[in-house]
C-alpha cells in the first residue's frame, strides 16, 4: 500500500508541475504577436504646401512628408490587422487625417499609402480600394475612377469617356457624367488595349459644352483591374489643357 501511495503521489505531483507548463506555453502560443515589418512608400498630394507627420497607431512613421508633391518610405514593423492612421501638420499640429487602415488593404505589390488633399485648406483622404461590391473587370477592360484638383477648371465638368473602335484611332463615347472638382467619380469601364485605346474629355456643364480639358496618351499598359487617377496639373494649348494622369490606386 505504501508502495503504491507513494507512486501515485509522485505521479500527482509530476502531473501538477508540468500541466501549469504546458498551460503557460499554450496560452503563450494563442496571445504572442507576431511583428512583421513592411517597406511602405507614403505619397502625400495636396494642394497646400505643408510639412507632415504621419502616424501609426502610437507609431510616428514620419515627420518628413513635405508637399505638395511629397514621398517617404518607411519600415513599418506591424503587430495588429489593422491601424488609425493620423496625418497632421507639423507646425500647426493640425490634424488633416485620422482613419482606420486595414493591412490587408495597402496596395500589395508596391506597398503604398497615397493621400489626398482636393481642396484648398481642407483635410486628407486615404485613396484605398474601391467598395467590395465593385465587380472586376472583364480581361479584355479596365475599370477607374478619377478626380481633378486642377484650380483652372472649373468647379463641375461633364466627362465624356471615348474608347477606340477595336484598336483603331476611331473613337465612340461610351460614358459620360457630371464630376464635381475635388469628388471621385464612380468607377467606368474602358478597353485595354497594348496601345491605350481610352481617352477622357472635359466640357463645361452648360449647354455649350465647351472643351476645357482632355487626357489622351496616359493610359497605356492598363491591366484588367481596378484603378483611381488623380489629374492635378496640366499644360494649356489653344484653350484646352492636356491634363497628365497620376496613378494613385
Amino acid at each position: 500500500m505504501n508502495r503504491k501511495f507513494s507512486t501515485n503521489s509522485i505521479l500527482f505531483y509530476c502531473v501538477l508541475i508540468v500541466l501549469p507548463g504546458l498551460a503557460g506555453c499554450s496560452k503563450s502560443i494563442k496571445t504572442m504577436d507576431d511583428p512583421k515589418f513592411m517597406s511602405l512608400s507614403i505619397y502625400a498630394k495636396t494642394i497646400d504646401a505643408l510639412q507632415l507627420k504621419v502616424t501609426a497607431g502610437d507609431e510616428i512613421l514620419t515627420q518628413s512628408i513635405v508637399t505638395p508633391d511629397g514621398q517617404v518610405s518607411v519600415t513599418f514593423l506591424h503587430t495588429e490587422p489593422e491601424y488609425r492612421f493620423g496625418v497632421y501638420d507639423v507646425f500647426t499640429h493640425q490634424a488633416i487625417l485620422d482613419t482606420l487602415v486595414s493591412i490587408n488593404t495597402i496596395r500589395a505589390g508596391g506597398r503604398k499609402i497615397v493621400l489626398l488633399q482636393s481642396v484648398p485648406g481642407g483635410e486628407m483622404v486615404w485613396v484605398g480600394p474601391p467598395p467590395a461590391s465593385e465587380t472586376l473587370p472583364t480581361s479584355d477592360s479596365t475599370k477607374m475612377s478619377i478626380v481633378y484638383t486642377l484650380a483652372a477648371l472649373p468647379d463641375q465638368v461633364k466627362v465624356v469617356v471615348e474608347n477606340s473602335i477595336g484598336n483603331t484611332n476611331n473613337y465612340h463615347a461610351t460614358d459620360s457624367f457630371l464630376l464635381q472638382k475635388g469628388e471621385f467619380s464612380h468607377y467606368f469601364t474602358g478597353n485595354r488595349t497594348s496601345k491605350g485605346k481610352l481617352q477622357l474629355k472635359f466640357y463645361t456643364p452648360d449647354s455649350n459644352r465647351t472643351l476645357v480639358a482632355a487626357i489622351t496618351n496616359d493610359f497605356n499598359r492598363l491591366d484588367d483591374k481596378l484603378y483611381v487617377f488623380a489629374f492635378r496639373t496640366g499644360k494649356l494649348s489653344n484653350g484646352v489643357y492636356s491634363l497628365t494622369a497620376e496613378n494613385l490606386y
